[in-house]
């Protein structure tokens, strides 16, 4: 029943042992209703630190994407694709630490949750609306999760593998840098000037519609934007513009 589902979840999301993904150290079976016991994590979700600092400079978006995508990575390669990757499943702890000789620099910290619904191989969708785990959270699950749900995603009985998430990505990374939603064919410059063509397109081919267009794997677009943040960075400092990295003390 529901209850076996719910234990093969906490199951499944307590094997993943990842820095970027927060834990499950535990599961109530014997609560109504049964719950998990999640690490605790110090921070918000991606979606209040939007609301709080607006659109994020891309060196900031580039590296909270990129821890993004070395957990979706890991679960991958275990064959759990994540499913709902949304601002509301990115927990971000933003820290300052010392740099040597430049003050403080700001590092954010990223952890992605709500593994629960990465549905593992063989467990069919149908399976999964009726567990009551996925009943409770599906009203809520429906609503601010279409935006971000690849297209093959909107099709019954088609199979998802790790592209979607990887669709997912690209429009929590477009949102980061524009503050808006890739609702038309508008490419994250045209709305934020600050934005690279190198970002530009990995964005773009991160939400192609068609899959075989989109990055194989997660490892693969982490590279891109890895690559992407330097040249934006050498860009900077040849315009003469103060670093982003190290934020001198006031």
């Amino acid at each position: 029943g529901s209850m076996d589902l719910l234990k093969k979840e906490a199951l499944f999301q307590h094997q993943l042992d990842h820095p970027n993904i927060v834990k499950t150290i535990g599961l109530d079976l014997e609560h109504d209703p049964p719950y998990f016991i999640m690490e605790y994590v110090e921070g918000r979700n991606l979606r209040e630190l939007m609301l709080e600092d607006g659109i994020l400079p891309p060196p900031y978006a580039i590296d909270i994407a990129v821890q993004i995508l070395e957990a979706l990575a890991y679960a991958h390669n275990q064959g759990i694709v994540h499913k709902d990757i949304k601002p509301e499943n990115v927990l971000v702890e933003k820290r300052r630490v010392d740099v040597a000789h430049k003050g403080k620099a700001l590092l954010h910290y990223v952890k992605i949750t709500d593994l629960g619904l990465g549905v593992p191989p063989g467990k069919n969708q149908s399976e999964i609306v009726v567990s009551e785990f996925a009943r409770t959270s599906g009203m809520r699950l429906m609503s601010g999760t279409l935006f971000y749900m690849s297209p093959e995603q909107m099709l019954p009985g088609r199979s998802l593998d790790a592209r979607s998430d990887i669709y997912s990505v690209g429009v929590v990374l477009y949102e980061m840098l524009t503050g808006e939603l890739p609702l038309g064919m508008d490419l994250p410059s045209e709305l934020n000037p600050v934005v690279s063509s190198e970002l530009d397109a990995i964005c773009k081919r991160a939400l192609s519609v068609d899959r075989d267009v989109r990055y194989l794997t997660a490892r693969e677009m982490a590279t891109d934007l890895q690559r992407a943040k330097e040249s934006f960075l050498v860009k900077l400092v040849a315009a003469g513009a103060p670093s982003l990295e190290a934020v001198p003390r006031s």
